[in-house]
């Protein structure tokens, strides 16, 4: 039987709750020895997506105008739907705060379960999605 350090059972512990949950799944995870999804590349493939669908660099461009606000938001969604991914990754990945990759995901949550709500956020996700598609085909 292993036991933790003491030190490493004081860090988990000073995680926060989803996160410690995230990495009890990583463990389970890797110890069942299923196959690893490429983060990166998938990352780097919603990254071209958006770049393919409107010419907007999600990572590099810091702006508040549209569309590219919305490209973020809709690339932190994909990210967190698609891949066993924190959000604090996300976060780090689009080079934001961790409780902006929560809004996002809320965001377009809301907007799929009731797509009157914002129809222009829609159109672009579903334009975003289907890119991403026609480059993972």
């Amino acid at each position: 039987m292993v036991i933790l350090t003491e030190y490493l059972r004081r860090r988990c512990l000073a995680l926060q709750a989803e996160d410690r949950a995230d990495l009890a799944g990583m463990l389970l995870q890797s110890l069942e020895g299923e196959p690893r999804t490429d983060k990166a590349g998938t990352l780097a493939a919603i990254r071209q997506a958006v770049l393919d669908a409107y010419g907007v660099d999600i990572i590099t461009e810091r702006s508040r105008r549209q569309p590219g606000a919305d490209c973020r938001m809709i690339a932190a969604s994909l990210a967190l739907d698609l891949l066993p991914i924190t959000q604090s990754e996300v976060a780090r990945w689009l080079g934001v705060k961790p409780c902006m990759a929560t809004y996002y995901g809320k965001k377009i949550r809301g907007a799929l379960e009731m797509p009157a709500s914002n129809p222009r956020l829609l159109a672009e996700y579903k334009t975003i999605f289907e890119q991403y598609g026609k480059n993972n085909s």
